[in-house]
This record gives structure tokens, C-alpha cells and sequence, in this order.
């Protein structure tokens, strides 16, 4: 499948950074556009749970790359975990974020909508209360909905804990997050309820600072005496564009140092999977994917934001529904962050509510349709002034 980049430059402001690209491989006229949305105080109407309705448990890898995974063949082993489960699923071989950083990828995710449309581009953003997302549409659907998340990004000021009946976050260095999350998630999903439940999952692990847990911090790469792993985040900020100081050993060093956050990560999402319900009354379809990659330097660039090349934009999306979607699928079908949202509530049996900007893909993952045509894939990242 062939695809290209039209990108926009900031040439006004001097800038070398894309500040929109559009990947597609049939470019329409109007593109990047999505369609009206007039938001209004209450969240539309998608109809109600049934009785058998699945749970649905959103996964949120931070900061992961699709080609540094097991999953999608990377040449280390990174995760075992993870790609286990694909396997027993479905795999979008083709998903990409809608930005380059936490925040405005997840309002996408969390309203089916682009940036430029929701308006959250960066932190210092807030989405707009009349944004309807999934969480209150499914919760007015009669889903009981939680949150766990790992990262400041989530605080209440940031809009982003719009529908959550029960939302909590994991604090402390942030290694050690990750098993809070899976404690908080757990005791989520063992409660004893009549209703189904969506529950929104974040780690944050692979983000910078690299500095893993031994035996992960070494387990692919033996280390160089700079940067310190600890100090692996100011120095992605402070060289990011560096060609000078960031040479290839640091560059190979650096995403080893990564390759072990993901190995890291890899053994909670195993077992938080393991801890999923799957009974014949109730199962429950999980979603997993994240929010942006990470650069080590092919395009002259560390770290994520601001630029859309293809290491930052393409992220894993995996979904695994036993007994409900066929293991092995690899869908070749282009998708994009705003697919989530109408792709899940289509499988939860609900209406699509009109104006999203994504589609669902859940007659493919189910093997009831044709593959949806494929939609230009929208990525915003916010312009910078270069002098």
C-alpha cells in the first residue's frame, strides 16, 4: 500500500517543522476537514446497553512507537506480552495518532474529533465541557465508567475527566506507577455491578527519562556513561535538535534505554490482560493503543512534539475480544486515533452519533462488512517560532 506526506510548512515564521500533514493514499478535494459539530448541553443519544452489552476497557500506551514493539516486528523481542494478545486478535497495521504529544491526541480519542475542531492542541489547552466523550455517551448509555491514569496531563483542570463516574491516578516516581495503575484497574473491574463498564487504562512508562528497572534498564543496550538514564529527559529536551552531541552510539544508546521502558510496561499489560473478565455473561473488548511514538534522531529529532514524521505519528493499535473477533487478523486498512471512538461504541451495539470525524471499523474486525474506504489520516502538531 502506498501512502505519501503533504505537508505544510511554517514558512512565515522560518520554521523547518510540519505544523500539519495529511497521509492518505486518495487525497479527496476537501481534505482534513471534519464534519459539523455543534455541540449542545446534552450528549446525544446512542441508545441503550443491553443486557449482554461487553465491557470495554480503552488502553492507553504513552509515549509507544508501533515498529519498536514485538507487534509490529521489531527486531528485539520487546514485547512478548502484548504481542501474544495480538495475536489473539486484530492488528491495524496502518494507525497513527492525531498529534504528537498526550493531550490533544487523547481529547481526539476521548470525542472522535480532530484538533482543530475539539481545540485542544496543547496542555495549556482545556476541553470544552460541551465536548461530548465516550465516557459520558456511554455512560448515558448505562455504562458505569473509571479512569486510571499515570501522568499530570489528566488533572482536573485539563477537561479530560468529562463522563468518569470514578477517576484516580497513580503517583510517585514514575516507574513505580504502573503496578498502581493495574491495582486500581483490577479492583475497577472486579466490582459487583448489573451494568457493563468502561474503563480508561494510561501508563506511562516509555516516556523520558529511559531508566527502567534493572534487569530491563540494561536488557538491550550495556550503557554509555552519558547521559545518565535518569537524566535521559532534560537531555532530549535541552539536544533534541542537536546533530553535535547526539551521535549515533547516543542515539542507539538512547532507544535501548527505551526498548527497555517498553519491556518494562510490557510485563504490566500482561498481566492486566490476564486480569480482564471474559465469562459467558459478560465479556469484555479491549482496545489497545497510544497516544504518539518516539524519535531517536532519523530525522535529526529526539523526543516527540512538534513534528509529525512517521516514528512520532504511527502507533500500535491492537483489539482483542475472544470468541468475538477472529484471532490473527492484520488489517491493512489505514486508521487513525478518532476511529476509537465510533468503533467501540458500534461494537458495544450503540448508535454512531452524527459529526465525528472518524469512522468505525467494526464490520471488518468482525468479519460482517466490506473495509471501510480509507479517510485522509489528519495529524496537527502546534507551529513554533525558530528564531
Amino acid at each position: 500500500m502506498k501512502f505519501f506526506w503533504v505537508t505544510l510548512q511554517a514558512l512565515l515564521l522560518g520554521c523547518p517543522d510540519p505544523v500539519v500533514a495529511l497521509r492518505s493514499d486518495d487525497l479527496p478535494p476537501e481534505v482534513g476537514t471534519a464534519s459539523p459539530h455543534a455541540p449542545n448541553d446534552l450528549p446525544p443519544e446512542v441508545g441503550t446497553a443491553s443486557p449482554q452489552a461487553p465491557n470495554i476497557l480503552l488502553v492507553s500506551l504513552d509515549t509507544v512507537r508501533a515498529d519498536r514493539t514485538s507487534v509490529y516486528g521489531h527486531s528485539r523481542d520487546t514485547t512478548p506480552m502484548l504481542a501474544r494478545y495480538a495475536e489473539q486478535g486484530a492488528v491495524f497495521e496502518h494507525a497513527y495518532a492525531q498529534a504528537p504529544s498526550t493531550s490533544p491526541t487523547h481529547a481526539s480519542m476521548f470525542t472522535g474529533l480532530y484538533p482543530s475542531t475539539h481545540g485542544y492542541y496543547t496542555y495549556k489547552f482545556k476541553l470544552d465541557s460541551k465536548q461530548h466523550t465516550l465516557a459520558e455517551v456511554l455512560k448515558g448509555a448505562g455504562y458505569r465508567t473509571f479512569a486510571v491514569t499515570s501522568s499530570v496531563k489528566f488533572v482536573e483542570k485539563t477537561g479530560l475527566r468529562q463522563g468518569f463516574d470514578d477517576f484516580a491516578r497513580a503517583r510517585g516516581p514514575k516507574n513505580a506507577r504502573s503496578a498502581q495503575v493495574n491495582e486500581k484497574t483490577i479492583h475497577q473491574m472486579k466490582r459487583e455491578s448489573d451494568q457493563p463498564f468502561f474503563g480508561f487504562v494510561h501508563y506511562f512508562d516509555p516516556h523520558a527519562p529511559y531508566a527502567a528497572p534493572e534487569p530491563y534498564r540494561t536488557q538491550w543496550h550495556p550503557g554509555l556513561s552519558f547521559p545518565e538514564p535518569e537524566r535521559t529527559s532534560r537531555f532530549v529536551k535541552k539536544f533534541k535538535r542537536k546533530r553535535s552531541v547526539v551521535t549515533p552510539a547516543i542515539a542507539d544508546y538512547l532507544a535501548g534505554l527505551y526498548d527497555g521502558e517498553l519491556s518494562y510496561l510490557d510485563t504490566f499489560v500482561g498481566k492486566l490482560l490476564q486480569a480482564v473478565p471474559q465469562t459467558d455473561g459478560r465479556s469484555t473488548v479491549v482496545l489497545l493503543t497510544s497516544d504518539h511514538g518516539e524519535a531517536f534522531f532519523e530525522h535529526a529529532f529526539l523526543g516527540h512534539s512538534h513534528v509529525l514524521y512517521e516514528e512520532i505519528m504511527k502507533v500500535p493499535m491492537v483489539l482483542w475480544w475472544p470468541g468475538k473477533i477472529a484471532a490473527g487478523q492484520r488489517l491493512q486498512v489505514p486508521t487513525q486515533t478518532v476511529d476509537i471512538y465510533p468503533t467501540l461504541l458500534e461494537l458495544a451495539g450503540l448508535r454512531i452519533p452524527p459529526g465525528l470525524a472518524g469512522r468505525s471499523l467494526a464490520a471488518p474486525l468482525l468479519g460482517e462488512g466490506e473495509r471501510p474506504s480509507a479517510l485522509p489520516l489528519l495529524g496537527v502538531a502546534p507551529a513554533q517560532r525558530c528564531f
